[in-house]
């Protein structure tokens, strides 16, 4: 298992991240909803049921899901994202269909009935030692046959700071106990810089 320590962005806490930088100019921010979440639910039938959306940042993402009927929860640790996730979901009409709160993915209790978890670019700050407490945490909250649909760095990302870079293989270890990856492929975030990425959809076993 690679030791990765984990980042809080360019700031010593994410709150001080999201508080020292402009919306516009968060490297993560792209403006929009991201485009392999909306492939993604072009492509499956799928309920829309109770979804989250872990470290939700700006929102666009839970908005976005919100005007597709999901009952969704964005969870971010960062007072300054999730109130300016809630200027996001107010600006398109959907604020009242989303259950904000500040809190730390790691500490979230569900009833294993959500049909999606949505995580875009949260996974993969966390230390390499918690990895396991994540997949540990998003299968109490998806129901089986739930999906996590995941995007990280991928390893072709240079450089030593920022978040961690994955192989196909390294996702596949970390949730395999629980998961099955359906499907995975190469991508970028969208944003500013537009960095590699790999995006996996995982079913809860």
């Amino acid at each position: 298992m690679t030791d990765y320590k984990g980042t809080t962005g360019s700031g010593a806490t994410w709150e001080e991240t999201y508080r020292q930088t402009a919306p516009g100019d968060l490297p993560w921010n792209a403006g929009m909803a991201d485009g392999d979440l909306k492939d993604l639910l072009e492509s499956l039938s799928m309920d829309s049921g109770k979804a989250y959306d872990l470290g939700c940042g700006p929102g666009h993402d839970a908005a976005y899901l919100a005007g597709q009927g999901f009952k969704v929860t964005a969870v971010d640790l960062s007072p300054t994202a999730v109130k300016l996730a809630k200027e996001t979901a107010a600006k398109a009409g959907v604020e009242e269909k989303i259950q904000f709160a500040t809190a730390d993915v790691l500490a979230l209790k569900g009833a294993g009935d959500a049909v999606l978890v949505h995580d875009r670019g949260c996974f993969h700050t966390l230390p390499s030692d918690r990895w396991g407490d994540y997949a540990g945490v998003v299968s109490e909250l998806l129901r089986k046959g739930g999906v996590l649909a995941l995007k990280v760095f991928s390893f072709k990302v240079q450089g030593s700071l920022g978040p961690h870079g994955f192989t196909q293989e390294a996702l596949e270890e970390v949730f395999e106990k629980t998961f099955e990856l359906t499907a995975v492929k190469e991508t970028i975030f969208q944003g500013p810089r537009k960095p590699y990425a790999l995006f996996g959809v995982f079913r809860k076993k």
